[in-house]
C-alpha cells in the first residue's frame, strides 16, 4: 500500500459524506459545522422515525376498519386493531432496553440506518397488504412487532450520536434568548 499518500490514507478515515462535502467545497469543514450537519441530521433521522411509527395508529381505524377490511371489519375489528397497537408498543419497550446496549456497543451508524430501513421496510410492508390482498391478522401482527423492534433503535442511536458530538460541558449549557 506504499503508492497510496499519507493525505489519501488520511482523507479515508472521513465518512464518505465528509468527504463529499469537502470535495463539492474545495476546503476542508469546521468542527462546527460538523456539528450542525450533525444535530440536523440526527434530528431529521428521528423525526422520520417518529412519522413512520405514527401513520399507521394514526390511519388505522379509518382505512382498515372504515372500510371494511377484513379481518378489521367485523364487530370485534376495533379490538384487533387494539392488539396491533399492543404488540407494536410491547415490541417497542422489549426493543428499547436491548438497543440502547446495542447503540453502545456498534457502530451507530449501522444501527440507526438498519432501524431506518427496517421502519420503512416494515411501515411500507403494512400497505402492501393492499396491494397484495393480504386479510390475515398474523401477517398484520408479525409486520408491527417487527416495526416495533427496528423503531425502538431510534432515541437510543440518536441521542448517543449527539452526545459523542457534543461534549459534556455543553450538555449542561442553558441558552437564553433576549435576556
Amino acid at each position: 500500500m506504499a503508492f497510496f499518500s499519507d493525505q489519501y490514507r488520511l482523507d479515508r478515515k472521513k465518512p464518505s459524506g465528509s468527504r463529499l462535502l469537502e470535495y463539492m467545497k474545495k476546503a476542508p469543514v469546521s468542527f462546527k459545522a460538523h456539528q450542525a450537519i450533525v444535530l440536523n441530521a440526527t434530528f431529521f433521522a428521528y423525526a422520520s422515525f417518529h412519522a413512520a411509527r405514527k401513520t399507521t395508529s394514526v390511519d388505522q381505524k379509518r382505512v382498515m376498519a372504515g372500510s371494511g377490511w377484513a379481518p378489521f371489519n367485523g364487530s370485534d375489528g376495533s379490538s384487533l386493531l387494539g392488539e396491533l397497537d399492543l404488540a407494536f408498543l410491547t415490541a417497542y419497550a422489549f426493543g428499547m432496553y436491548f438497543s440502547g446496549h446495542f447503540a453502545d456497543r456498534m457502530s451507530l451508524r449501522i444501527i440507526l440506518a438498519a432501524g431506518m430501513i427496517g421502519s420503512g421496510l416494515f411501515a411500507s410492508l403494512f400497505g402492501v397488504a393492499y396491494w397484495a390482498n393480504i386479510h390475515n391478522f398474523y401477517y398484520f401482527l408479525a409486520v408491527q412487532m417487527l416495526a416495533g423492534l427496528f423503531q425502538s433503535t431510534g432515541w437510543p442511536s440518536a441521542v448517543a450520536v449527539v452526545g459523542n458530538w457534543f461534549g459534556k460541558r455543553k450538555r449542561k449549557t442553558r441558552i437564553y434568548l433576549n435576556g
